[in-house]
């Protein structure tokens, strides 16, 4: 059973003024995100990085794991942290016991689950001063010209650039949920009859007024952005609000576990993070249900009081 999985990378507006006419040579960006799959304990000799012009994870099996990326020579955030992102659905994928390969013990969870492994390496790790404070420096080696001048503080407000958008991919971690929140009102208006499709445009512009305080001009940044509609994917969004509930609960029960573990992230060991979500959620496959896999990883049900928690301690400053 193969994984489809589009990405959800913020890549920010900010980002362009601080890179603004600064080139990522694609052939360095390559070799860097090799480096970070390696670190997050990702077997490079059962499964490969390649180049798509849409991020995904298909899993063939544990030891047969395709990842993609996409590149841009004036744009390091995109393949960077679409890198994160796959390689945390990556993991999952190689984290599941060969022997079972052809059962339900080697199959995830459900959507909602596997995007809380890709969030969780993608925002608790991948956007975090810890992760920076060891890898910044060698990014700067790797693009020593595009990031001359650029302080690793400059670096990291860049990365997590707060700003309603009216795009969801783009969206930052504080406004991201807001999108997601429109399309599910719109989808079960569209299922219980209260909306009809003709009307979804103007519906859609009143949302994102009333969410995000901004309007489309036109339809591809509006209603027809996403492809999960056309390609008869309803009800799919929500499966990205519950990887991100879930991913800082994931992380906050792993602190918990793991004392040491910002201090880990700050020294560039990353394989203890990853044999905790081996252990707790990864080789279960599909033996319990997502609440029930939570409750036994971190002591409760799917909540919202982490990811709020983590919310406000991040973004507070």
């Amino acid at each position: 059973w193969g994984f489809l999985f589009g990405g959800d990378y913020e890549y920010k507006k900010s980002a362009e003024k601080v890179f603004q006419g600064r080139v990522f040579p694609i052939d360095a960006q390559k070799v860097f995100n090799q480096k970070i799959l390696a670190a997050m304990g990702f077997d490079l000799e059962s499964g490969r990085l390649d180049e798509s012009a849409h991020p995904f994870t298909e899993g063939l099996h544990p030891c047969d794991v395709r990842l993609t990326t996409r590149y841009n020579e004036k744009d390091l955030m995109s393949a960077l942290f679409s890198t994160l992102h796959e390689g945390g659905h990556g993991l999952y994928e190689q984290g599941f016991d060969p022997k079972y390969f052809g059962t339900p013990m080697a199959e995830a969870v459900s959507l909602g689950m596997h995007e809380s492994q890709s969030r969780l390496w993608e925002n608790q790790v991948g956007r975090s001063r810890e992760f920076w404070s060891f890898n910044y420096p060698a990014l700067k080696v790797s693009f020593p010209d595009a990031l001359s001048g650029i302080s690793l503080d400059q670096f990291l407000q860049t990365i997590n650039f707060v700003e309603p958008s009216l795009v969801r991919v783009e969206a930052d971690e504080v406004t991201y949920n807001l999108h997601i929140i429109l399309r599910f009102e719109l989808e079960t208006g569209l299922f219980n009859g209260d909306l009809h499709a003709r009307d979804l445009p103007d519906a859609w512009n009143k949302g994102m007024a009333n969410n995000l305080g901004i309007t489309p001009t036109d339809a591809a940044s509006g209603y027809m952005q996403d492809v999960h509609w056309s390609c008869g994917l309803l009800g799919y969004f929500p499966t990205y609000t519950l990887g991100n509930l879930r991913s800082a609960q994931l992380f906050d029960a792993a602190l918990r576990d793991m004392p040491n573990l910002k201090r880990d992230l700050s020294e560039g060991q990353l394989l203890n993070l990853k044999h905790w979500l081996n252990e707790k959620i990864h080789i279960h496959g599909r033996q319990f249900d997502g609440d029930t896999l939570m409750e036994k990883a971190t002591g409760s049900k799917t909540s919202v009081a982490p990811f709020l928690n983590y919310l406000r301690e991040k973004f507070a400053a």
